[in-house]
Formats: C-alpha cells, sequence, structure tokens
C-alpha cells in the first residue's frame, strides 16, 4: 500500500480450506492493527510503502443434516420395527476424531440407527477416526416390541471437537397402533349341527 487512503479488498475473491477471510492486518502475527475488508485505509507514515496482511479466522468443527426431522414411523403393536427413513450427515471442520470419534447417539432410545437400510441396527453408532465429516447417509426406524402409543426422539450427533452449539440433532416422531383383540367369537351349539359337508354355526 502507498502513502495515501485506498479502499481494501474485501476478501470476496480469497479462499483459504478451513478459515474465513476476517480483514487485513498490519503484521503478519496478527497482533497488529486489523482493518475490516472494503474499509478505507489511510497510509501517512514516513515510509512510503506498507504490507497489509491477510487475516484468517479458522473455521470452528460443525455438523449439518439434512432433512432434520423425520415423522411418520408406524407399526402395528407386535409388529415392529417400523419401515426405515434417512437422513444425510456432513461435517465441516473436523479436528481430533483419533480422541474424540464421531458419534450418534438416540437420546430416548425409542429408535435405532444403522449405517445401511438393512442394519445392524443400534442405539448409538461410532464412526472410525478415517471420518472427518463427507458426506454420509443414514438410516432410522422405530424399535420393536414398543407398548402402543406416540414416540419422539432425537439423533444427537457429536464428536470431531465440535462445540455444543455445533453439533446437530435430527428430531424422530412415530406411533404404535394398538392390537385388538376380537369382541366376540362364534361358538358351536350343539355337535348335531356338523354333518358330512360342513356344519351350521
Amino acid at each position: 500500500v502507498k502513502s495515501g487512503i485506498l479502499t481494501l479488498n474485501n476478501g470476496s475473491t480469497l479462499t483459504r480450506a478451513g478459515y474465513t477471510f476476517g480483514g487485513w492486518k498490519t503484521s503478519a502475527l496478527g497482533t497488529a492493527t486489523e482493518y475490516n475488508g472494503g474499509a478505507t485505509y489511510t497510509h501517512s507514515g514516513s515510509v512510503s510503502n506498507l504490507q497489509l496482511y491477510a487475516h484468517w479466522i479458522k473455521n470452528p468443527p460443525k455438523f449439518t443434516v439434512t432433512p432434520s426431522s423425520l415423522p411418520g414411523f408406524s407399526y402395528v403393536e407386535t409388529n415392529g420395527p417400523s419401515a426405515s427413513q434417512s437422513f444425510v450427515l456432513n461435517g465441516n471442520d473436523l479436528e481430533n476424531t483419533d480422541t474424540d470419534p464421531v458419534e450418534l447417539v438416540t437420546i430416548n432410545d425409542k429408535f435405532e440407527i444403522a449405517e445401511n437400510t438393512a442394519g445392524p441396527y443400534s442405539h448409538s453408532i461410532v464412526l472410525p477416526s478415517s471420518y472427518t465429516g463427507a458426506s454420509k447417509t443414514f438410516y432410522v426406524r422405530l424399535k420393536a416390541d414398543l407398548s402402543a402409543g406416540s414416540y419422539t426422539d432425537t439423533v444427537l450427533i457429536s464428536g470431531g471437537s465440535a462445540v455444543e452449539a455445533n453439533y446437530a440433532e435430527v428430531a424422530l416422531s412415530g406411533n404404535v397402533a394398538a392390537c385388538f383383540a376380537p369382541t366376540t367369537q362364534a361358538s358351536v351349539a350343539s355337535l348335531a349341527s356338523i354333518t358330512s359337508t360342513g356344519m351350521t354355526v
């Protein structure tokens, strides 16, 4: 920057993987004066030229899910589990997955999750340290052997050094319908009503 007044680049054309542009600094160490991108900078020092350095802010680890809710799971009592539905998980800028692996948990343990539609299904899944955020599909179903009623649950996704505010959640809801026994039954009044071709009830 030469002596005088200059409108600084707003950073829209600058990119750095895992970081967000945060303006300009007068020191490469990032400890000196900061100027916002697009701001006016005035340099009137004795040195005719001054170097400005792009200031980069590291992106925090964060999860996203699509969709964020899965309603409509159902089955008739004693005929579970329900059919499965799916959601897609993405992780951004995840760190330390060897010591803080990505984990998916159904909080109320009324639903179960799997990495493919055939299972196996379980209350929780811990991904290997090699998972660093690539788009991945998971499957969910309402557990078998539940009593008749309505159920809600949440799949909570954490790990990768993400703070709680950057966890992801998938809201789940479903219903188990009651299986009613017959209220009346036919009965045979008399053995005399039985013939060689059948019987009358």
